[in-house]
């Protein structure tokens, strides 16, 4: 049976990076359909903890990082515009970061990263040991000091998700969530569409591959697409009072606070391959770091835990861009930890490729041009 989308693109996947090349593509005035094997804004969409910390970034190269603080940066406006046109709020907020030095090993990377925001026109403050009391007073006493990050934001992940989705829906995207797409079809040296698993055939123009750490498991790619899960496991608390209105964070946890009272408490980072599922080792280890960072939580609640499979690769970098040698085939795959703080440039680059057939903002380090 073959079936004819209507579609200028089809993008593989609902989660927040595929969501987004959808709306971009949409406001182009282009026939756009999303397909996700599961539900839109899952998977490592909702598994996140919605944290805008582009210098969590500063180990895995410069590229990636100028293009962490690019989203950073877009993240005001973009937010401002979805929430506009989808009348639903993602609870962007900002309050900055806070990441204390619970031992001696944790000053020097810490102190290292404040050159880095320097460097890159992002403010930092070093909190010496004796004045943290006065910025957090939740946390442990004793720590070495801290690293302020006034311009660090966070948005409720799953609440952008959802805004993202009506917002794709209001410019007539048509979002088919449960929907398995088995293999590409790749004729002449060209994508002409899709396969799904109950057999049907899709046409379009282009196909935008968005699929997170699935993205190497579709079948028809023009060569491996290494995208590996990389397991994070999270947990909710819910303390008897604010903890803090800003992140709270060593090199070995974090904090993030909910409007709703919940504190999230994150993340494990595991090769175990499509293993989804909290584990006793896991738990215990995030319990332990976050006590240690702000001992109070002893007596709170734990109300949620759950883990997701972010999209890994091989250097570490996202995947973006056109495949170089497969007309109308894209990706947008492979962020890793950072798939919420770059969702607003991996659209607008998209938004660039699709309107003049290059982006300005994609470093070559992250494009797809790489695969070759």
């Amino acid at each position: 049976m073959r079936e004819a989308a209507g579609a200028d693109v089809l993008v593989i996947g609902g989660g927040v990076a595929g969501l987004s090349v959808a709306w971009e593509a949409a406001g182009l005035g282009m026939g756009v359909t999303v397909l996700d094997r599961a539900t839109l804004g899952g998977g490592a969409t909702h598994a996140a903890a919605g944290m805008l910390s582009p210098l969590d970034e500063a180990h895995r190269g410069e590229a990636l990082l100028r293009f962490a603080v690019c989203g950073l940066r877009a993240y005001p406006d973009w937010v401002g515009e979805l929430e506009t046109e989808s009348g639903l709020s993602s609870a962007y907020r900002g309050g900055g970061r806070l990441g204390a030095a619970v031992s001696e090993s944790h000053v020097g990377p810490l102190r290292e990263l404040e050159r880095v925001a320097a460097d890159h026109g992002l403010r930092a403050e070093w909190i010496e040991s004796a004045d943290l009391p006065a910025v957090a007073p939740a946390l442990a006493l004793g720590l070495l000091g801290g690293l302020l990050l006034p311009d660090d934001h966070r948005v409720d992940n799953r609440a952008l998700a959802g805004v993202l989705e009506e917002a794709c829906r209001r410019r007539g995207v048509r979002l088919n969530p449960g929907t398995a797409v088995r293999s590409l079809l790749i004729e002449g040296g060209r994508a002409r569409g899709l396969r799904l698993e109950d057999g049907r055939t899709i046409e379009c123009g282009m196909v935008v591959v968005a699929a997170g750490a699935w993205a190497g498991r579709l079948a028809g790619l023009p060569r491996p697409l290494r995208v590996r899960p990389v397991r994070g496991q999270m947990l909710a608390v819910r303390p008897s009072a604010p903890i803090a209105s800003r992140v709270l964070g060593s090199p070995d946890v974090y904090l993030v606070p909910r409007d709703d009272g919940r504190l999230l408490v994150g993340a494990t980072v595991e090769d175990v391959g499509f293993a989804e599922a909290n584990t006793v080792e896991g738990t215990v280890g995030l319990l332990g770091a976050a006590l240690s960072l702000v001992p109070s939580l002893g007596s709170a609640p734990v109300v949620e835990a759950w883990s997701g499979l972010r999209p890994g690769t091989e250097d570490g970098l996202p995947i973006l861009g056109a495949d170089p040698e497969v007309e109308g085939l894209y990706y947008a795959t492979g962020h890793f930890r950072s798939g919420i703080l770059l969702a607003p440039v991996t659209g607008r680059v998209f938004r660039e490729l699709f309107a003049h057939g290059q982006s300005s903002l994609l470093p070559p380090e992250l494009s797809a041009a790489r695969l070759a």
